[in-house]
């Protein structure tokens, strides 16, 4: 995939603070703090303005829980999505397509369609033993 046609992750969080009406990382912190998230005022700094090169879900979550929407409005996908290979990447194939199977064909051919109970069933023959006969 050529680097035009990459896609990434934006990072709002100050636009997101601006939106709820918090001015500054120190009252994003205690409102984190007050949704049971910690984190120390240092690494919620570093955050405010730059994207983290990782995030904890556990962190969005409460970001998410303080600041409202959804995800896609804290980290909002940027570039385009053209899935147009570079020259020399393989294609990858396609999924074969999902075979259909019958139902097996019954040996009994259904007599009665309201009778939706599965295959007839018959007992074995119990043979009557004279009277007087013993074992």
């Amino acid at each position: 995939m050529s680097d035009d046609n990459r896609i990434t992750l934006g990072w709002r969080l100050r636009v997101r603070m601006a939106e709820n009406r918090i001015a500054t990382a120190t009252e994003l912190k205690r409102r984190l703090d007050a949704v049971g998230y910690e984190i120390t005022s240092a690494q919620l700094s570093r955050i405010v303005d730059d994207r983290p090169a990782q995030v904890k879900t556990a962190l969005l979550e409460a970001l998410i829980n303080v600041l409202g929407g959804t995800l896609s409005d804290l980290m909002p996908i940027e570039g385009t999505a053209v899935a147009t290979p570079a020259p020399g990447d393989a294609l990858a194939p396609e999924p074969a397509a999902k075979r259909i199977r019958k139902p097996p064909r019954s040996a009994e051919p259904e007599t009665n369609p309201d009778d939706a109970g599965g295959p007839k069933v018959h007992p074995f023959p119990i043979p009557k033993k004279p009277i007087g006969e013993k074992k």
